[in-house]
C-alpha cells in the first residue's frame, strides 16, 4: 500500500493490527484517567475528548481495511487528536498517577503512529488557536559531529543510509525526528529533542517496503547544532526482538 507521497505504508494486515493495539492502548488509558482523575476539570474532560476521538479513528481503520483513503484520513485524525492530548497532559502531568499513564499510553501510541501519518501525507497541521502542530525536525545533511560518542558503539555494524520520519518517546514524552543512518546495532535519529545520553527511547519508524518497526534503545551520543548539520542524537538498541533485528539486517544488507 502506498500514501499519496508515493511512499510505502505498512500492509492492510500490518495497519489493521497496529490500529488495533493503539485503540486497546489508548482505551485501557482512558478508562484509567476517567475513574480516577478528581476533580473532573475542563482539561480533564478535554483530554478524555481527544482520546476518545482516537479511538473512534483508529476503529474506522479495522473497519474499513480495504479503503486507503480512509485508512490515510483515519490515522492523520488520530494523530492530530492525540497530539491535542498530549498537549494537554503536559501542562496538568503530576508526579505519578492516572494522569501519568495516561501521558505515557499517549505518546507511545503516538510515536507508532505518527511515522504511518507522514507517509500517508495525513498529519494535519492545525490552524486554530490551540491545535497541536507536529514538532519540527532538522533538515537531513551528512555531516556528522558528535559528542560523547564511544566508538564501540559503532563498531562491527555495518551502517547505511536511511531517511525516514521517526516517531520516539521516552516515559511520557514524545519527540518527532528524522532517520539518517541505520544498522543492526542502532540509528541516528535528527531531533531538536534535548536528550542526555544514557536516556531510555523507544524509536517507531517505517523501513522503505512499508515493515512498521518498533525498537527500543539508549541514547549514546548527541549531535550538536551547526552551520551545515542540525542536532540529533545516537541510539544504541536494546534487546530487539528477533523478527525486528532481522527486518534491519535485511535492509542493511540489500543496500
Amino acid at each position: 500500500m502506498h500514501g499519496p507521497t508515493g511512499a510505502s505504508l505498512p500492509t492492510t494486515d500490518a495497519m489493521v493490527r497496529v490500529a488495533r493495539a493503539a485503540r486497546g492502548e489508548i482505551a485501557n488509558a482512558l478508562r484509567i484517567l476517567q475513574g480516577q482523575s478528581e476533580p473532573r476539570t475542563a482539561t480533564i474532560e478535554n483530554i478524555a475528548k481527544r482520546m476518545t476521538q482516537a479511538v473512534g479513528a483508529l476503529y474506522a481503520i479495522e473497519l474499513a481495511p480495504a479503503d486507503a483513503q480512509a485508512i490515510h484520513h483515519s490515522v492523520g485524525e488520530a494523530v492530530r487528536a492525540l497530539g491535542l492530548a498530549n498537549n494537554r497532559l503536559r501542562e496538568i502531568l503530576d508526579s505519578g498517577g492516572a494522569r501519568e499513564e495516561a501521558a505515557a499510553a499517549v505518546a507511545r501510541v503516538l510515536a507508532s503512529l505518527y511515522p504511518i501519518a507522514e507517509a500517508a501525507a495525513s498529519i494535519p497541521h492545525g490552524h486554530e488557536s490551540g491545535e497541536w502542530e507536529p514538532p519540527p525536525i532538522p533538515l537531513s545533511t551528512r555531516r556528522i559531529v558528535r559528542v560523547g560518542e564511544d566508538a564501540s558503539d559503532r563498531r562491527g555494524s555495518e551502517r547505511v543510509s536511511l531517511e525516514t520520519t521517526i516517531g520516539m518517546h521516552s516515559e511520557s514524552y514524545f519527540y518527532a525526528g528524522r532517520a539518517q543512518d541505520l544498522s543492526d546495532g542502532g540509528i541516528f535519529v535528527a531531533t531538536y529533542a534535548t536528550l542526555p545520553v544514557g536516556t531510555e527511547v523507544t524509536v517507531s519508524f517505517l523501513l522503505p517496503d512499508g515493515r512498521p518497526i518498533l525498537a527500543t534503545g539508549i541514547v549514546r551520543w548527541t549531535r550538536e547544532a551547526r552551520e551545515t548539520s542540525g542536532p540529533g542524537v545516537g541510539v544504541a538498541f536494546d534487546g530487539l526482538a528477533r523478527e525486528t533485528l532481522e527486518a534491519i539486517r535485511g535492509y542493511v544488507a540489500g543496500r
